[in-house]
């Protein structure tokens, strides 16, 4: 078998956006793949033609299920800058300050993850509520 990470839009409204990933590692840790990306959703304010260009991560709530293993949230640019590793299982909330901003060199307005620390069969899920930003 491989690699099998799955991504769903939960919501896609005119300003927030739901996505949940999954994933079942069972030969390797998973390389950087594009999880969210504006261009992808509905526009902004109801009208299709302003698309987002961004993101702002209000919330993230996870749970990687290898002890040894920890998922990397990055926005994604020429250089993916960090946003937060994530691992265990947690809640965290960003929202009452607004949400966390992207501040890569030349972003592309995408989120990005991979993992590292894979050993034996992990599971991961991540639900990312997010805040479309620009246009």
């Amino acid at each position: 078998m491989a690699n099998s990470v799955a991504t769903q839009i939960i919501l896609d409204g005119a300003r927030n956006t739901v996505i949940k990933v999954t994933g079942v590692l069972d030969t390797s840790d998973l390389g950087y793949t594009i999880i969210a990306d504006p261009a992808a959703l509905s526009g902004i304010d109801n009208t299709l033609s302003r698309k987002a260009t961004g993101f702002r991560i209000t919330k993230a709530t996870f749970n990687v299920k290898n002890p040894n293993m920890a998922l990397s949230l990055f926005w994604d640019a020429a250089t993916p800058q960090l946003v937060q590793p994530l691992s265990s299982a947690d809640n965290t909330l960003f929202d009452n300050f607004g949400g966390l901003t992207n501040n890569a060199v030349s972003p592309s307005g995408k989120i990005g993850i991979s993992s590292n620390g894979w050993s034996g069969i992990s599971t991961f899920s991540l639900v990312l509520e997010l805040t479309k930003t620009g246009a």
